[in-house]
């Protein structure tokens, strides 16, 4: 999925961890996910009636503000899939709007308006700014120390063989009966 929100990112006009505004509900949010197209069928929503073709258009899963919620709805919810459509321009940080009333996913973390994702969903989602030829670098040496590890880790253990083998062979012969060295 990393490779596709990398390839789809000019299709985005949203980060994970921003602060948006939906254009027809007015509640706020930070976005924790999004899709280059809705992962189910949209066509039939009323917010997206007015809109010719919802389903090509980016889809963002957003966590609302609740007491926004409870002005538009009458009552908190959960996480909204909203439509890029539906999204006015993202709230700076600096702003007080920026600072929401949340509950946020487990890994989040925010202070002043700015919302960080865990480390998986940065990687994920290619949030950072971090070059493809840095992920493929540090992916490199990962594989390369594990090679290693795998390596060291296969000598130990025909190292430990040989020892255990030589410390558990019998004396050629036992008696008149002669025995096979284990090797």
């Amino acid at each position: 999925q990393r490779r596709r929100s990398v390839d789809n990112a000019t299709a985005f006009r949203f980060e994970v961890g921003d602060v948006v505004k939906h254009t027809q509900y007015g509640f706020r949010g930070v976005i924790i996910a999004r899709d280059r197209r809705p992962t189910i069928d949209v066509t039939g929503w009323d917010g997206l009636r007015h809109l010719d073709h919802p389903e090509d258009h980016p889809f963002y899963q957003i966590v609302p503000d609740q007491n926004d919620c409870i002005k538009a709805f009458g009552g908190s919810r959960d996480i909204r899939y909203v439509s890029d459509m539906n999204l006015e321009d993202r709230i700076p940080p600096s702003s007080d709007e920026a600072s929401l009333d949340l509950d946020l996913p487990h890994g989040w973390t925010s202070a002043s308006g700015v919302y960080k994702p865990p480390a998986d969903t940065k990687f994920k989602y290619a949030v950072g700014g971090e070059s493809e030829e840095t992920t493929e670098r540090i992916l490199s040496q990962i594989l390369v120390s594990n090679a290693d590890l795998m390596q060291c880790g296969l000598d130990g253990v025909a190292n430990s063989r040989r020892a255990l083998l030589q410390k558990t062979q019998f004396p050629r012969k036992i008696g008149q009966f002669e025995m096979p060295l284990h090797s």
